[in-house]
């Protein structure tokens, strides 16, 4: 009731049944309020592949699953071996999923929109990889997008081949973004994120941005937290 003291309810999205395309593994869930119910996006894995489900609920509690609403991609497209930790926001009344694409070779964020919150309609990547040298020219992954000053602001994880660091791109349509760089580097030698900065989520409270993340310093991975007045 106070947001601070939580008795766990258990398993609410138990995996699927031999064969599903949750069968090993459902997390990585991202949930919203569509209509007075709680509407939980994750990630279903059978072993193989990664697709992004759906699962609807009246009290948050009991839910139905839906299936897969992102589906592989054809092959040769970019997301036609995996799609990883699907985020969704509401924007204009649609439902907007960011998701991580893999080919087999590349991770890279993309967006899938919805009118209805089931069916949705791919527009590829929005995030491309940065040029040799840059610190996203490996991966453009777990975008976590927040609305701020009408905008989307996209935090996610850039991989160089060696770190991992939480970037930052802005867009005015949600669709085409600016790529503003570094704004979660890695620490100092024998700092508590002197490996990686990643998994980033955001929040806006009090005005100013509040971006918790995993840090990684070669052993141990824990929650850290990194507040901005101006979400840069």
């Amino acid at each position: 009731d106070d947001g601070i003291h939580f008795t766990k309810l258990g398993v609410v999205l138990p995996i699927g049944a031999t064969g599903e395309f949750d069968d090993v593994n459902a997390h990585g869930p991202s949930a919203l309020i569509r209509d007075g119910r709680t509407w939980l996006y994750y990630e279903g894995e059978d072993g193989i592949n990664a697709r992004s489900g759906l699962a609807i609920s009246d009290d948050g509690i009991h839910f139905t699953k839906l299936g897969v609403v992102l589906p592989l991609g054809a092959a040769g497209e970019i997301d036609d071996v995996s799609l990883y930790r699907p985020l969704a926001i509401i924007r204009d009344g649609r439902t907007w999923l960011y998701y991580s694409a893999y080919d087999g070779s590349k991770l890279r964020n993309a967006l899938a929109i919805s009118d209805d919150g089931i069916h949705f309609t791919k527009l590829g990547v929005v995030l491309p990889l940065g040029a040799s040298g840059d610190f996203d020219d490996s991966w453009t992954v777990h975008g976590y997008p927040i609305i701020r000053d009408a905008r989307t602001w996209l935090y996610y994880v850039g991989y160089d081949g060696g770190n991992k660091r939480t970037g930052l791109a802005i867009s005015d349509d949600g669709i085409h973004f600016t790529k503003l760089g570094v704004v979660l580097p890695i620490g100092a030698t024998g700092e508590f994120d002197d490996r990686h900065t990643y998994g980033p989520s955001a929040i806006i409270r009090d005005g100013r941005t509040w971006l918790y993340y995993s840090p990684f310093d070669g052993s141990n991975a824990r929650i850290g937290l990194a507040v901005s007045e101006l979400g840069l």
